[in-house]
């Protein structure tokens, strides 16, 4: 596929990843310059998911969001142009860098502000994981990957291919399309558990929350720490609350708490 030319606009440069059924090459746009250039294949799931990944994009604005710069289809083959982001998945800079505790808290910080945005606009992510999130070389992150998200309370038809397990609510589990953006704030702190434990495996953890049920306090989950890292676990345990209505009800509340404790770390407190 490299050196070929995509809809008479994009030529086709490296090849950067793939996923299911995607893959993602960085391109040559001749209108705009170098882009990364998501191609799907021509079947009705990847027609489908690129269709609502790029409805959910043109409705951001947030600079922890990638942006999106076009999308259309080739050969049937449908497909999303983006920016390009210097940086790896923070699935791949948690196993190699190994973000510190102030590393990890800014972060998800981020996280939570783009998932605040994308809820304002009516966006429900659904597929929030280390894998969809680039950690950037300046240290900030960009989230991708919204081919599961709902749109006004509207998507993609749940199915066993949707989503990780690890870092999905229970609800999001039993039903996928009857879960909101609780589901969303979730998984943030599923994706904050893993970086608190540098990769640290979160199942051992969703197992113990998921026996607890909603009876499962904050203190139970910091049991065993102490000080700041004692109050990020606290955050975790709030946000992965078995039933919704127990987590934090926003992305903004859940951020508002991480950044206490990030201003305690850095001013020493």
């Amino acid at each position: 596929m490299l050196g070929k030319e995509i809809d008479g606009r994009y030529l086709l440069l490296e090849r950067m990843g793939e996923g299911r059924s995607a893959t993602v090459y960085s391109a040559l746009d001749k209108i705009s310059g170098i882009v990364a250039l998501k191609l799907g294949t021509p079947n009705q799931w990847d027609i489908d998911t690129f269709r609502n990944e790029a409805r959910a994009l043109a409705r951001m604005g947030h600079p922890s969001i990638v942006a999106i710069d076009w999308s259309s289809s080739h050969e049937d083959a449908p497909y999303i142009a983006m920016e390009l982001v210097e940086g790896k998945t923070l699935r791949d800079s948690i196993l190699s860098i190994r973000p510190t505790f102030a590393e990890s808290l800014r972060i998800t910080s981020a996280l939570c502000a783009a998932l605040d945005h994308a809820h304002s606009r009516g966006v429900v992510h659904r597929d929030v994981k280390p894998k969809n999130i680039m950690h950037c070389q300046d240290g900030g992150i960009k989230l991708f990957d919204f081919g599961f998200a709902t749109i006004d309370g509207l998507g993609m038809t749940s199915t066993a291919r949707m989503g990780n397990p690890l870092f999905m609510a229970p609800e999001q589990v039993q039903n996928n399309n009857m879960c909101d953006h609780r589901a969303d704030i979730y998984a943030a702190g599923a994706v904050l558990h893993n970086l608190l434990g540098r990769g640290t495996s979160v199942s051992h953890f969703v197992d113990m929350i998921r026996l607890a049920g909603a009876h499962i306090r904050p203190d139970m989950v910091a049991s065993g720490y102490e000080g700041r890292e004692r109050e990020a676990r606290k955050i975790v345990a709030a946000a992965m609350a078995q039933d919704p209505c127990r987590r934090f009800q926003s992305a903004g509340a859940m951020r508002e708490a991480i950044e206490a404790v990030l201003g305690n770390v850095e001013y020493g407190n």
